[in-house]
């Protein structure tokens, strides 16, 4: 999960859990039309180029996502969860992943020794905006670990389309009737609640400004509307390290 995930949270990602998670990645990939839908897009992105490239994923999980990507010369997989990183090494459809090299490292994002400038694509898919920060911070060290004219891919939960509730344990009776009245009221109070409820969610204003600041260009926001599963809306965002 997130590479800046608070300990707080780093925590429900236990040995169990993480066992738990990657048992349902075959699940996932065989039926799941979020997974078709940002796999798509990941392999998309991976082929824009014709020279093999080097890729990030921030905040890999299992490696759920992995035997989607083509074209791929390096692939690194970094998560704060050593447990999730111990089932990415033998991730979901490992005969199927094409990538020539492939290096997973447990840690935080910001002290991990990455290289500045090293990678074409840097993906994260449920991870910041959702359980950790999409902020200044975050973008800041996203833009420099990419390569000038690489290409960044990294979603948010929208925080006016779902409250947040604990990833491996049922959630408080406040929070479930919370959740139930959600949907009913207006956006503004939503995302109000949201700010003391699920504090890493933020606003398409919210995403857009960050990514703006952080100087990237070709900044794109588009709605994705989860229909089963997971339930919420996300920002998928991409951009572009400007080239000079």
């Amino acid at each position: 999960m997130a590479a800046t995930m608070p300990d707080a949270n780093a925590s429900q990602f236990d040995a169990r859990w993480s066992r738990e998670y990657r048992r349902g990645d075959d699940a996932v990939v065989s039926g799941s039309d979020s997974f078709r839908h940002y796999s798509g897009i990941l392999e998309s992105l991976c082929q824009a180029g014709a020279a093999p490239i080097d890729v990030l994923d921030v905040g890999c999980g299992t490696g759920r996502h992995f035997h989607r990507l083509r074209n791929v010369r390096r692939l690194v997989g970094i998560d704060i969860s050593p447990h999730m990183i111990e089932q990415a090494r033998a991730p979901v459809r490992a005969s199927e992943i094409s990538a020539t090299s492939i290096e997973l490292f447990a840690g935080d994002l910001f002290s991990l020794p990455l290289g500045e400038e090293a990678f074409d694509l840097v993906y994260s898919v449920g991870v910041h905006g959702e359980y950790a920060p999409f902020d200044d911070a975050l973008l800041k060290r996203l833009r420099q670990l990419l390569r000038p004219g690489g290409r960044l891919f990294i979603t948010a939960v929208d925080s006016a389309s779902r409250v947040s509730e604990p990833e491996n344990q049922a959630p408080s009776l406040p929070r479930r009737v919370v959740r139930k009245l959600f949907p009913s009221l207006p956006a503004g109070l939503r995302r109000a609640l949201n700010r003391r409820l699920s504090p890493h969610y933020v606003s398409r204003m919210q995403a857009e400004a960050v990514l703006a600041r952080a100087g990237l260009e070709s900044i794109e926001i588009a709605e994705y509307q989860h229909v089963s599963g997971w339930r919420g809306v996300h920002f998928d965002c991409r951009a572009t390290k400007p080239r000079n």
